[in-house]
């Protein structure tokens, strides 16, 4: 069914916009005959199909829920908020895989998480991505976080090898991104100040924050890279009417840019990627704080950052969010006529994204 000359098409990356679904094919017993696989397929605008990863073992259940909820947490922290994949895991028929299913999706509170009950046989379940692969519309993405090898050997043996998990995911996962669903947006009521045009959000760097005057009740966001690079220490303008300080750590990255080098240490943070990037837990921690009731309110957001993407691209999604009008509410303290328009691009379209994202997650 399949052939190893299928497989000769290799890529670094699959493109950053396409439509993924990360399929789940479980095993329940440790070094038993069966595999746990999770395939991650993408499937790009133009109709390619790139098999990213495919994570593959034997565990107890209780270890390998735990391996599914921390790839689900990979895979949100590099394509999240609006390309994460849809997790789909395969339902075992009867009440034993009812809670067994039960078990692994409480794991996965707070993640798009669906059941699967697959029927026919296997190879005939196969046979639609065994058609896009012999039509070369399959790419590997060789990346060093999985086994290649070992997925083409299943593949080639199949149906007649011994293990099959690795085809049976990846052919759920072709059968999912087919059909894959399509993820609704939350709007969020305004704000009273808001409507009313008061709350501005001033962008500037460290240094313009030194010598600015505020003349308005403010909160200070000051944004910084990670370490050893980032100045972890908070600027203190001199003002009383400074309302509440809050350091972020993250940098001017977004996995768009670096699909191609996601698994290589960037000098000089020595760290990927993955690690460097603004995450779920940022936005949070930067909601929670933005919307902590005071006495009086604040009436101004100062964004500070060292001169890159990350401070206006936070105020494009705190704007948006509220509804305010970017040119009335943005403003750059460069002393220059510069005014935010509502059509303006995202400068970096993770930041954007994640601070939109997580303000749903804040009560």
């Amino acid at each position: 069914m399949f052939k190893e000359s299928y497989f000769n098409q290799r890529v670094k990356a699959a493109p950053f916009q396409a439509k993924r679904v990360r399929y789940w094919d479980r095993a329940a017993t440790q070094d038993g005959g069966c595999y746990t696989a999770g395939t991650l397929l993408a499937r790009s605008p133009e109709g390619n199909w790139y098999v990213e990863n495919v994570v593959h073992g034997q565990w107890e259940p209780d270890t390998r829920d735990e391996y599914i909820l921390a790839t689900a947490r990979r895979d949100r922290n590099r394509y999240g908020p609006n390309h994460e994949p849809v997790i789909w895991i395969e339902h075992e028929p009867g009440s034993s895989g009812v809670d067994a299913y039960k078990h692994t999706a409480r794991k996965l509170a707070g993640f798009p998480v669906w059941p699967d009950r697959p029927t026919g046989a296997k190879e005939v379940r196969a046979e639609p991505w065994a058609s896009q692969c012999a039509a070369k519309n399959v790419y590997l993405v060789e990346d060093g976080t999985w086994d290649i090898p070992g997925w083409i050997s299943e593949h080639c043996l199949f149906p007649k090898g011994k293990l099959k998990d690795r085809v049976d995911s990846a052919s759920g996962a072709f059968a999912k991104l087919v059909n894959a669903r399509s993820v609704g947006l939350r709007i969020f009521t305004l704000d009273r100040r808001a409507k009313e045009g008061r709350l501005r959000i001033v962008v500037c760097t460290r240094e313009q924050l030194a010598s600015m005057v505020m003349e308005q009740p403010f909160l200070l966001v000051s944004v910084t890279d990670p370490p050893p690079v980032g100045k972890p220490d908070l600027p203190s303008p001199q003002s009383d009417l400074l309302l509440g300080s809050l350091v972020l750590e993250f940098a001017d990255l977004d996995p768009a840019d670096c699909q191609e080098t996601w698994n290589e240490v960037i000098s000089p943070y020595r760290q990927t990627a993955e690690k460097l990037i603004m995450t779920q837990e940022i936005g949070k921690k930067l909601w929670s704080f933005l919307l902590r009731k005071r006495d009086p309110a604040p009436g101004a957001f100062v964004l500070q950052d060292d001169g890159d993407r990350r401070a206006l691209s936070m105020a494009y999604a705190i704007c948006d969010v509220l509804r305010l009008g970017r040119s009335n509410a943005i403003y750059k303290a460069t002393g220059a006529e510069w005014r935010a328009q509502d059509g303006d691009a995202r400068p970096n379209q993770r930041v954007y994204e994640m601070t939109k994202r997580t303000r749903g997650m804040v009560v």
